[in-house]
């Protein structure tokens, strides 16, 4: 049903459909509108909800603007907004001026959060009703409180285990942090089924046990003799007991044997040497040997085969057990620590729905809230639909208004629920409202993609279906690229006719798909590529181009083919700076340095990007003592630094000295590396206030990169991030759009992988569940690939509407699929891909979409695959193209080279804090030697291991010590008295000598900023990067000049100013017309390095202001002195009784002049002190 904005009811419960790029959010900013003057409500009335934190803070600011704009109407300003004009024209009244008069003045009240916001305000106003704490902390972490009840169950498992079982875990490689791994994502979901339940504890496993040690004495009894016997034998075939193997063998049985931790990991050799593998491999005419040991090796087999699948099932009921424990007693936990996650919230608030004063709390939410409108509702779950169903439950007096688009469901993986959307659009008391129009894409490949999914179903589900969208007709820009061939919007390249593998097709997408981009910026870079409008051209941009992927893998590899072409790119996604590869390094790095003895860990820093030895220099290293000699001595005073004066002390010493900066930014993707750089060691001196010491940093730094929940500090974006490439996974680009799209992997079938142990999928009525090995996986994970199927699709759907001009996709005949000898097929390839369903399965029934496309796909061959796409683009009318891959390469070098981003050369942004400099405080910042705060240091946790003084011993005897210590200081006996009086004296000097360098560097500060002369610092691209009072009036006519070209701040100064800077050097220069109107400078320059780059001070004095200063110094220089005098300078000063008398200096014309003066005067000075007494 087509929704209009004017007319169509909203009492009740509605559902509006927005499909991709049909306006979703201008849509909601204008119903905000309608119902606020329509209903007569507040902005604090309304409730408005959507799912991130910057999706709200979008849509605040979105409806902000619309009220702003219908007021403009309302007090007389045309708009071309038709529906506010309508809007206007329905109430045209003076109240409904005035409520949105106070909606505008008022709309930081307005009621739009994310739903966890939503949640925190309702139990924060309702706390009693709903039995919660009024100052619980939120915290996007939980991780401490998981992780230490995951090691109480731990212990608690393993105290009375028999050692058998913790063996088969050792085997099994089970850990707190697996099984944090595995279970975390399903806790605090209450209504997720759990399978298998009231499975029996597995039989004891000490049999193995048992068997194992009969074994191991027979062994060490008889295991070389045996040996012996076998290879003198004679009779064993050497197809299967090779005389050669039997020394491996015996190896392999003497470290089983050795090591009881290893027991269920059976190595080749106690088969081989068993009863029954020596009787099959006996030839005829041979007596099989046997003995004793034989016997018991067959026997230790057996008892592990079976204790194997036991095991199993023990370790499914741990994870049971578990999961039940944690989702009891994690809540308990963290109120008592009066802590609250995300899903707390979530929890908290339908627990106290469904409580005893459930309805009391409903009907105040609905007071206070008569209209709720609740966005990208497709990614809602269970818990979240309970909430606003009991909150607006049917037949009350409210409205509630779901906005979503079911086809852009792709956040599973973060609970969210298409069934509970689909019970929701059942449950509403209409139709779902739809937008027809896509405002994004241009009509050619609206129709293209209408084409594409034209299907009997195109999600592999009976109950979506792709409504056909139609184009806005509106003016847009056109766009031409380099070669007649790109016209159709959408093109499939066809990646060749031969059998691929995944890596091979992965490396020929990515080589293509960064030739094309490289090919266009080429052109562009000469005129022939970019967009036509209003009569201008604007070249196509790095920035204008989305390469999307699935993961960071793929990411990676665009990224490398576009930097070897040449082609500046950024990566977007939901990265944290944790999983760089600069963090990386940076721990290699640090770990060499708190261990510089250590000659492998050295080694490997060296070899890094930061540190940049190439091979030749590693190999210097190890043939030249002194090399190697002087690289670690250079680790062990970065060590020692590093334990006297505090982590960023050593860092910025390390970033100057090693030129970290400079070799990262030589790289085309510098700038980023050095960003991400920068920021770790933010994040680590933050942390170092913390955690004092060099161990536990490092065990803190290590964590943090190796936790699956370290994603909390992404990576930072740069100003110069907008003109690059972007390389964007499919998750984050929903929501966005870019002209141009490559979409180079959607021929990746990958569903499950290797996750084949457990299924997460809904059971038959509908029901979210977890089947962690019951006697239904099978089953259940043949569902959950099906529904992982039908979110690859809907993920395929999010990046084919990304595009606005242009879409190029690379298909081809990758991982086909072929029948297994049972007749039966993989169970992933590229009939499982969501693309092939949408390009090979349009003639397909659909009720076993992927078992359908598999059976198809095995009878086609790449010819045949070819022929059929070339059958689909044939019926397309032009709106796609099947292309080659391009042969063609841009040259980075000369007329075609792919222009970089104008901003990738200025670097006029940085976030390293010892370049930010806008004052004489900021210059000096890292120039001195600073000692860490010793007021900052805290405590570790108790559970930390210790360093340094905070490593007491633990124990009682410890613990008495320590006791008798602080009784005899209570008592006034003992030293420790006066080491605390002198700790705290020595705090008291270091305060005070901090709070002096402060007042020293503000003094310092305040006169460069006064001085009479102007002072220029320049980076090592001639930008200004501290430019005081003084130059700002000269130069810059009283505007501040940071961040500005140097060059272009002095094109409008006068020539002589120009060719003294262009001559080099220090010297002096005239400005002006005639000997009174002429202007007298002195120019001065000096070069340091600062951070390890070359900066450059210019110092620029107007001398002729100080003819006659107020102390009756004149200066005369050059031709204003007469006769033999015109080549020299002349500084003279009165003084004496009345000043009738004169000294001077006379000099070169370009002396010293500031330093001349003061002398001058200083002397004159004291001369008429003399006089006078």
């Amino acid at each position: 049903m087509k929704l209009d904005l004017l007319d169509s009811p909203f009492d009740g419960r509605s559902l509006i459909e927005a499909s991709a790029g049909t306006g979703k959010t201008w849509t909601l900013t204008a119903l905000y509108a309608r119902l606020l003057l329509e209903r007569q409500l507040s902005v604090g009335q309304i409730l408005v909800v959507t799912y991130t934190t910057a999706a709200t803070a979008e849509l605040r600011e979105r409806i902000r603007a619309r009220l702003a704009d219908l007021l403009a109407v309302y007090e007389g300003t045309p708009s071309s907004d038709d529906f506010l004009n309508r809007l206007h024209a329905r109430y045209p009244d003076d109240a409904s001026r005035r409520r949105l008069l106070l909606a505008v003045h008022g709309f930081d009240e307005a009621a739009i959060f994310t739903i966890h916001g939503f949640c925190q305000r309702a139990l924060q106003d309702a706390a009693f009703e709903a039995d919660g704490d009024f100052d619980s902390e939120l915290t996007a972490d939980d991780r401490e409180i998981i992780d230490a009840l995951l090691a109480d169950a731990w212990r608690s498992e393993l105290a009375d285990a028999d050692p058998a079982w913790a063996r088969f875990l050792a085997k099994s490689r089970i850990t707190p942090q697996w099984l944090r791994q595995r279970l975390r994502s399903h806790l605090g979901k209450p209504y997720l089924r759990v399978e298998p339940q009231g499975v029996p504890v597995a039989a004891d496993l000490r049999p193995v046990e048992a068997a194992w040690q009969r074994a191991a004495e027979l062994w060490k009894q008889a295991g070389t003799a045996w040996i012996a016997e076998l290879l003198t034998h004679g009779g064993l075939s050497q197809s299967t007991h090779k005389s050669v193997k039997f020394a491996p063998w015996q190896a392999e049985l003497d470290a089983y044997f050795a090591d009881p931790a290893v027991m269920f990991d059976l190595p080749e050799g106690a088969a081989k040497f068993g009863v029954r593998a020596l009787s099959k491999a006996c030839k005829k005419g041979f007596d099989a040997p046997v003995c004793e040991l034989a016997q018991a090796l067959d026997e230790l087999a057996d008892q592990v085969a079976e204790a194997l699948p036991a095991g199993k099932q023990r370790l499914i009921a741990l994870q049971v057990a578990l999961l039940e424990r944690l989702n009891r007693e994690l809540p308990e936990r963290k109120a008592a620590q009066r802590m609250l996650a995300f899903d707390d919230l979530l929890n908290g608030l339908d627990q106290a729905l469904q409580g005893p004063v459930g309805e009391d709390l409903a009907a105040s939410l609905r007071a206070t809230y008569p209209l709720a409108l609740i966005d990208e509702f497709q990614d809602t779950d269970p818990i979240q639909y309970a909430i606003f169903d009991r909150i607006y439950a049917k037949g009350r007096d409210a409205s509630l208004c779901f906005v979503g688009d079911p086809k852009q469901a792709i956040y599973a993986f973060r609970g969210a629920d298409l069934a509970t959307y689909m019970t929701a659009k059942q449950q509403a008391d209409r139709e779902p409202f739809n937008l027809p129009t896509n405002y994004r894409s241009t009509p050619e490949l609206i129709a293209a993609l209408n084409q594409l999914f034209d299907h009997p179903q195109p999600f592999a589900q009976p109950d979506l279906r792709y409504p056909a969208v139609g184009a806005a007709d509106k003016p847009r820009a056109s766009l031409r690229l380099a070669e007649e061939g790109e016209a159709a919007p959408l093109s499939l390249v066809w990646l060749g006719d031969d059998p691929l593998g995944k890596g091979d097709a992965a490396q020929l997408a990515a080589s293509d798909t960064a030739r094309r981009i490289a090919v266009q910026l080429a052109a562009a870079a000469e005129g022939r590529a970019g967009f036509d409008k209003d009569g201008g051209f604007a070249p196509l941009k790095g920035g204008d181009i989305a390469v999307l992927v699935a993961n960071h893998r793929q990411a990676g590899m665009i990224a490398d083919e576009l930097a070897a072409r040449g082609v500046p790119s950024v990566r977007r996604g939901r990265d944290s700076v944790w999983r760089s590869e600069e963090a990386a390094e940076l721990a290699a790095v640090l770990a060499a340095y708190a261990e510089p003895g250590r000659e492998g860990l050295l080694r490997h820093a060296l070899a890094t990007r930061l540190l940049g030895r190439s091979a030749a220099d590693l190999a210097r290293c190890q043939d030249d003592q002194h090399e190697w000699d002087a690289e670690r001595e250079a680790a062990e005073r970065y060590h020692q630094l590093w334990q006297q004066q505090g982590f960023m002390r050593v860092f910025r010493a390390w970033l100057d000295e090693q030129a970290v900066a400079e070799r990262l930014l030589a790289r085309v993707d510098g700038e980023r590396r050095l960003t991400n750089l920068l920021h770790l060691g933010e994040l680590l001196q933050a942390e170092s206030l913390l955690r004092p010491g060099l161990e536990p940093l490092l065990a803190w730094f290590n964590a943090q990169r190796g936790s699956e929940g370290a994603g909390e500090e992404a990576l930072l974006r740069l100003e110069s991030d907008a003109e690059r490439v972007q390389i964007v996974t499919i998750h984050t680009s929903k929501g966005l759009e870019y002209p141009l799209v490559f979409c180079p992997f959607l021929w990746d079938g990958k569903l499950l992988g290797k996750n084949q142990d457990s299924a997460r999928c809904h059971d038959a009525d509908g029901q979210p569940l977890l089947d962690l090995g019951s006697g239904e996986l099978e089953d259940n994970l043949e569902r959950a690939r099906q529904e992982v199927f039908a979110e690859q699709l809907r993920l395929a759907y999010v990046a084919l509407t990304r595009a606005r001009d242009r879409l190029w996709l690379h298909w081809g005949p990758v991982s086909l699929p072929k029948a297994k000898k049972d007749g039966s097929l993989p169970d992933e390839g590229l009939h499982s891909s969501a693309l092939a369903w949408l390009l090979h399965g349009r003639e397909l029934p659909g009720e076993q979409p992927l078992t359908e496309l598999g059976n198809h796909l095995a009878s086609l061959n790449g010819g045949s695959l070819r022929l059929a796409i070339e059958r689909l683009v044939a019926t397309s009318d032009g709106r796609m193209a099947c292309l080659p891959l391009e042969s063609r390469e841009a040259s980075t070098q000369g007329s075609s080279r792919a222009a970089p981003p104008e901003q990738l050369a200025q670097l006029n942004r940085s976030l390293y804090s010892a370049w930010r400099i806008g004052s004489f405080s900021g210059l000096a910042a890292g120039m001195h030697m600073e000692a860490p705060d010793r007021d900052a240091l805290a405590m570790p946790d108790a559970g930390e291991p210790g360093s340094g003084f905070f490593a007491f011993p633990r124990g009682a005897r410890a613990g008495t010590c320590l006791h008798a210590i602080l009784e005899d200081w209570a008592r006034g006996k003992g030293e420790l008295a006066e080491l605390v009086d002198a700790h705290n004296r020595l705090g008291d000097v270091l305060r005070e000598q901090r709070n002096t360098l402060v007042q020293r560097e503000l003094l310092l500060d305040t006169i460069v900023q006064n001085t009479p002369v102007a002072m220029v610092l320049l980076d090592p691209v001639r930008r200004v990067v501290l430019g005081n009072l003084a130059a700002r009036k000269l130069l810059g006519g009283g505007s501040r000049l940071e961040g500005q070209d140097f060059d272009a701040v002095i094109e409008s100064a006068p020539a002589a100013l120009r060719e003294a800077l262009a001559r080099g050097g220090d010297g002096m220069f005239s400005v002006g017309d005639g000997e009174d109107q002429e202007d007298i400078y002195h120019l001065s320059r000096r070069v340091f390095r600062l951070n390890g780059r070359r900066h450059e001070l210019v110092l620029l004095r107007l001398l002729t202001e100080m003819e006659q200063d107020a102390h009756g110094v004149s200066v005369r220089i050059g031709s204003e002195n007469a006769g033999s005098l015109a080549d020299t300078s002349v500084v003279a000063a009165a003084y004496g009784p009345g000043a009738v008398a004169k000294l001077g200096v006379i000099g070169p014309t370009r002396m010293d002049y500031p330093g001349t003066m003061a002398a001058v005067r200083a002397i004159a000075r004291y001369l008429s002190r003399i006089l006078t007494t």
